[in-house]
């Protein structure tokens, strides 16, 4: 019914993929649940975007019990925050729009500008779990995330402080209300004249209730006659059909009238100004309402919001569906129950989520792009910074290549593994198995993490397979002996491909190799 009423690298050997056939250790296969060192390392990878230590899988390989410890521990990282905004991205769908969509207006941007924008509402995410403030900030809060990049793009005032996020209060007369006062998720979801803000009006159920419009079943249960058709506005006030839903969505859009209207050709500066007159002539079309509440502005629709049980529900569902990778339905009672209990923090929903049954289920997900991305830079003791990580996270090919959402034209990821990923591996690996081993060798021998302390690069089979079980521990979270049988597959490759002859390009190929190994993007 609604969209019917107006909601419309150097010369070397090829590295082939490091052999499969062994089972690796982490798993627990036919009991269901992952083994303690397999829990730690999803647990890790989830909450810090990083594989666990070498300490910390050894403390877990001497006494499984530890890994709860451990694991709530994690939640607390500072590297949660970033974690659970990518997350929420799964919802808002911003980050990569600003790429990705064709509107003139935004083609001037620079790529960090465009990144910014998409980000600032995840940025909002982040800030709440980092000073562990309660989620109802989302809908209420008096500030907004504002970097020195975004400000450029939106023509505001820059905190001076670079790349980093600062809360600042708006420069304009909107009324503070969290993302619902958001510039680029209004720039994102937009709307036109024609259909009087609906498509924002369902954005909001659909983000923060987690009920869309248009999956009600009675939305497209209707009969209208063509006379009807062509009085429209007419139709969503009287047929019960549109009633059905136009009584709550339409009061709700009328909300939303100061921010701009579509356009494939006007200025940005002109999108991203909010207009109290044209937020005032809105609320004369509806009289503006939250489910039947009378509300007269975003600030009060945002406090109305919050107390709704149905927002605390969806931002749990949110968080715990993020983490645990698949639907819920009806099994997000304990995790609403310990938002609740927990003062409306989503550190208590990650801790419940985390240590639940479903969570610990032996099964393999795919890694998400960015903590693909960040754990890979960690692992091989480079900058996430660099900028083969960027791309991977921001480029829209390399994204789409693995199976990512450009949050505009595919928003969705991707999970099941196919030739764009193997294709992505070899991309990745052939970008930056040489630095990490070049940069490795020139640290301190005290200091390096792919090398042993001794001399890199080396001949003697004792000391390679030692840096092999090394690299097995750092890539795949996996405690393998010298004679393992992947670690002789390795040793082979490593021979065949210049061996004592070439131990540069040997070494370079057999990272290569372990780095394509489909369990680095398995977990």
């Amino acid at each position: 019914m609604i969209m019917a009423c107006g909601v419309p690298a150097a010369e070397r050997p090829s590295a082939p993929e490091a052999p499969t056939s062994a089972k690796p250790a982490a798993k627990a296969p036919g009991e269901g649940q992952l083994s303690a060192t397999a829990w730690l390392t999803r647990a890790s990878l989830d909450l810090r975007g990083v594989r666990p230590s070498a300490s910390e899988l050894a403390a877990v390989a001497a006494d499984p019990a530890a890994a709860e410890a451990l694991i709530l521990g994690f939640v607390d990282d500072p590297r949660f925050a970033d974690r659970a905004a990518w997350t929420w991205n799964d919802r808002l769908q911003t980050a990569l729009n600003f790429k990705s969509t064709t509107l003139r207006g935004y083609q001037a941007l620079s790529e960090a500008q465009k990144e910014a924008a998409g980000f600032a509402p995840l940025a909002l995410v982040a800030w709440i779990v980092a000073e562990d403030q309660p989620v109802t900030a989302l809908v209420t809060n008096t500030t907004l995330p504002l970097n020195d990049d975004l400000a450029a793009a939106f023509g505001l005032t820059a905190p001076g402080q670079g790349a980093a996020w600062v809360m600042s209060a708006h420069e304009d007369a909107r009324p503070p209300a969290g993302l619902l006062a958001s510039t680029s998720l209004w720039l994102v979801v937009d709307g036109d004249a024609t259909n009087h803000n609906r498509r924002r009006a369902n954005a909001v159920s659909t983000m923060f209730l987690c009920d869309d419009f248009l999956s009600r079943e009675a939305a497209f249960d209707f009969d209208l006659s063509v006379e009807e058709l062509a009085a429209m506005e007419e139709a969503v006030r009287t047929q019960p059909a549109c009633l059905t839903c136009h009584a709550g969505l339409d009061p709700l859009a009328a909300l939303f009238g100061g921010f701009a209207e579509r356009s494939d050709q006007a200025e940005l500066s002109r999108l991203t100004v909010y207009s109290p007159w044209r937020a005032e002539w809105a609320l004369g079309w509806r009289a503006p309402a939250y489910f039947g509440r009378p509300v007269g502005n975003l600030s009060e629709l945002g406090a109305t919001m919050a107390a709704d049980p149905r927002f605390g529900r969806c931002a749990a569902r949110t968080l715990a569906e993020g983490l645990i990778g698949e639907p819920l339905d009806e099994a997000l009672g304990p995790y609403h129950d310990a938002l609740l209990s927990g003062g409306m923090s989503l550190r208590a929903v990650a801790r419940a989520v985390v240590t639940s049954e479903r969570y610990r289920r032996d099964d393999e997900r795919a890694l998400p792009i960015d903590a693909l991305s960040s754990s890979l830079a960690q692992a091989l003791g480079l900058s996430a910074e660099g900028e083969t990580f960027m791309s991977l996270i921001w480029t829209l090919e390399h994204r789409r290549l693995g199976g990512g959402g450009d949050d505009h034209t595919a928003p969705d990821d991707v999970d099941q593994p196919g030739v764009g990923h193997a294709l992505r591996d070899a991309w990745l690996a052939r970008s930056v198995a040489a630095l990490a081993l070049t940069q490795d060798a020139e640290r301190e021998p005290e200091a390096r993490i792919l090398w042993i302390a001794g001399a890199p690069y080396p001949t003697d089979e004792v000391n390679a397979r030692q840096v092999l079980v090394r690299w097995h521990q750092r890539l795949l979270s996996e405690q393998v002996s010298q004679s393992d049988p992947s670690v002789d597959a390795l040793w082979a490759l490593w021979s065949a491909a210049g061996g004592a002859a070439d131990p540069e390009t040997a070494w370079t190929t057999c990272l290569e190799a372990l780095l394509r190994h489909p369990m680095g993007r398995l977990y």
